[in-house]
């Protein structure tokens, strides 16, 4: 008999946790579950779920801590999510973000079915107790990094790493002229890419000044910044252009938001994730698979993606020059570069494939029903 999973995420727009989410829901085997997942509004998450034939509901989920919300929270959104469950027959409540935890743990709770939540950011051990995350039944956190924040804490954590799908990023040549004719980067120039949310976490900037130290020096190296804006974000995409202009970054473009990632990355010679701090980093596995040589920062998730000198480079957080030097050698070596791009295809294959990660998602809910 099918079992009834809802998912819960706070936002429609598509973000690293939300392609995740999606991943993941896409890969789900139907002939074992209906599922349905439950958002505030509509966006391109609600959307790409539709397609799929995925049922979507929406209730609106105010900001749990805020004093002005807990009548509205208690005497009404509550009572709707517990209606609503109860209406799908749901089994198994699996929360997509801890901000919205205490939601999930209380309606759950309330009908007596487990509840999952999925830690893909978390930084403040006192969210623990205020999100209510020791009354989980479980918490999967995205990377061991992830975890750690719960260490001697009484919550029930395991490390999950989230998956892809491998033949959705194969690189062809035609899409490479396609991209490169758009982006007026000729074929001989050496394209590196970051492909990131702005935000000050992600480490624009440093991408953006090491850009500009090798202008002069390799002249064939061009650079691409690709992504826009998160909700609440204390940096815009203009500001990254005033500073490109103001440190002298003219090798370098930006595209904004794009849907077409994997298609980029076809246009690519180099990929860097300059991250700050980095819960998992699941572009990093996607320019893997798309066979694009990467440099990332010790920022938490990306070391255990990455195998220095085998898969990638490992390089340490705001450091410009690091940069630089790491994306130099990329572009001189050649058999470096081809033997990287080979081991980390096969670890992607290995290890962060999208079925197996369904199946230890399977796995994961059969244990708890």
């Amino acid at each position: 008999m099918k079992k009834n999973i809802l998912y819960i995420n706070h936002i429609s727009e598509l973000g690293g946790g939300e392609y995740g989410l999606l991943n993941l829901i896409k890969a789900m085997d139907k002939d074992k579950y209906n599922l349905t997942l439950l958002l505030q509004n509509e966006g391109p998450l609600s959307n790409a779920v539709q397609k799929i034939g995925v049922r979507v509901r929406f209730i609106k989920m105010r900001g749990w801590r805020k004093i002005k919300n807990v009548p509205q929270n208690y005497l009404f959104t509550l009572p709707k999510i517990r209606k609503m469950v109860k209406e799908l027959k749901i089994d198994l409540i699996h929360c997509n973000t801890y901000r919205l935890n205490p939601y999930s743990v209380l309606v759950a709770k309330s009908i007596g079915i487990p509840c999952i939540t999925h830690i893909r950011w978390f930084t403040r051990k006192d969210h623990i107790k205020k999100f209510k995350l020791d009354k989980a039944d479980l918490l999967i956190a995205m990377s061991d990094y992830m975890a750690s924040f719960f260490k001697n804490s009484s919550c029930n954590v395991r490390t999950i790493y989230d998956g892809i799908d491998i033949d959705k990023f194969k690189r062809t040549e035609k899409i490479r002229r396609k991209i490169r004719k758009e982006l007026n980067i000729d074929s001989d120039k050496f394209l590196v890419g970051m492909i990131a949310q702005i935000t000050p976490r992600k480490g624009h900037k440093d991408f953006i000044k090491a850009a500009a130290l090798v202008r002069d020096t390799l002249p064939k190296i061009r650079f691409v910044v690709v992504g826009g804006s998160i909700i609440d974000s204390t940096l815009s995409l203009q500001e990254l252009k005033d500073y490109a202009e103001e440190v002298g970054a003219s090798n370098l473009i930006f595209l904004g938001q794009r849907d077409d990632v994997p298609d980029i990355f076809s246009a690519l010679d180099c990929f860097v994730l300059p991250s700050h701090t980095e819960p998992f980093g699941l572009v990093v596995i996607e320019a893997m698979a798309a066979k694009v040589p990467v440099v990332a920062t010790c920022s938490g998730g990306p070391e255990e993606i990455i195998i220095p000198g085998e898969s990638g480079i490992l390089i340490p957080i705001k450091d410009p020059n690091a940069i630089a030097n790491a994306v130099t050698k990329m572009f001189y070596d050649k058999d470096f570069r081809n033997h990287s791009i080979e081991n980390a295809y096969i670890r992607v294959r290995d290890k962060f494939d999208i079925s197996k990660y369904a199946e230890i998602m399977d796995e994961t809910y059969r244990k708890m029903f």
